[in-house]
């Protein structure tokens, strides 16, 4: 059995505010619609993360599954065969729990990569359908955006990002939190590459 324990995912200790409230995200979906349920959900800001996998209440479409390994089989998910044992069977509440770990970090902005045109909308449907509340003024940013400061970037994809700041490879099958860190790793490596101390100075100049 295969076991993503949640218990050494939440690298935080209580803080009354974090240095910058820049949280990134990405999210692993049950499809390629805005209206797909989540089952991988990861996030990191300055130093802290952020992991779930979600049981979700529909079934996970072959080409879905064939990004990110997950799939669903009863009333379980699965990666690569194997069962995720701490996977949330209740997906509002792992909702708020991702809610309530924002607040804590004091988020001010979300970011993820091609967020204006998919993980923002994935993420608000599914808070609507479970009946999770947003934090107040929360402001998404979108890294996909950003990187258009970069003329010479033939393509904005995440793995192309991920390699042409970084010089990484991204990890196949996808996985929500490793993508969530190369966002992190893009922007901030693109932030300084402008001539920001950070992608926060960056956001409000």
């Amino acid at each position: 059995m295969l076991i993503f324990s949640s218990e050494f995912q939440d690298t935080a200790k209580p803080s009354p505010r974090p240095v910058l409230p820049v949280v990134y995200f990405d999210l692993e979906t049950t499809d390629k619609l805005t209206t797909s349920q989540i089952v991988g959900l990861g996030a990191v800001d300055e130093d802290n993360e952020f992991h779930r996998h979600i049981i979700p209440t529909c079934p996970i479409n072959f080409y879905a599954s064939k990004i990110h390994g997950i799939t669903k089989s009863g009333d379980g998910i699965f990666y690569k065969g194997e069962e995720i044992e701490d996977a949330m069977d209740d997906p509002g509440k792992a909702l708020e729990e991702f809610m309530a770990w924002l607040e804590v970090r004091n988020c001010e902005y979300l970011v993820a990569h091609n967020n204006f045109k998919f993980d923002r909308h994935v993420l608000r449907h599914n808070l609507s359908h479970f009946g999770v509340e947003e934090p107040k003024n929360l402001k998404y940013k979108d890294s996909m955006e950003f990187v258009k400061e970069f003329k010479d970037l033939k393509s904005k994809a995440l793995k192309n990002c991920l390699q042409y700041f970084c010089g990484q490879a991204q990890k196949e099958p996808h996985d929500a939190l490793d993508d969530a860190k190369a966002c992190k790793n893009i922007c901030e490596t693109g932030a300084k590459k402008l001539g920001h101390e950070n992608f926060k100075e960056y956001l409000e100049q």
